[in-house]
């Protein structure tokens, strides 16, 4: 989520948005495309590698769900 509050900050600042200009430049305009599209299909793509990495059988999850149990 951190990510989400900063990383358009950065993009926004590093194509010249201008929030007080009444148009924006072709690089400010291209700079909000890729915050909408391209910017999150990359970070998608990146949380699923991290998720498919992440090996969760069903003996792991009975084990995490036993541990949880113990301590209530």
């Amino acid at each position: 989520m951190a990510l989400g509050g900063v990383i358009p900050g950065y993009v926004l600042a590093w194509v010249g948005f201008n929030s007080q200009a009444s148009a924006q430049t072709a690089l400010a305009e291209q700079g909000i495309l890729w915050l909408v599209t391209i910017i999150p299909a990359v970070l998608m793509f990146a949380g699923l590698m991290v998720i498919n990495r992440y090996e969760l059988t069903d003996e792991r999850m009975d084990s995490i769900n036993r541990e949880i149990e113990s301590e209530r």
